[in-house]
């Protein structure tokens, strides 16, 4: 797994097609703290970033279609 930082949180969302409050409805957090990751103003927590994943990748897209996103392998 990754650790993940806010242009990740980013694209993560642009993937999945979300507002920072659906984001973070799914994920676990506030809107706030998504907010905050994806402006660089908070780092990805280590428990933040295992909620993205365990959420992301179990329900939404899986790990190598993320990553390859992520790294620019794939395109959105």
């Amino acid at each position: 797994m990754r650790q993940f930082n806010g242009q990740d949180v980013k694209v993560i969302r642009q993937i999945l097609r979300v507002s920072q409050k659906e984001l973070a409805d799914i994920v676990g957090v506030s809107q706030a703290m998504i907010g905050f990751i994806e402006l660089g103003q908070k780092p990805v927590s280590e428990r933040v970033n295992k909620l993205i994943y365990n959420n992301v990748v179990t329900h939404y897209i899986d790990e190598k279609t993320l990553y390859g996103i992520l790294d620019g392998e794939l395109e959105l």
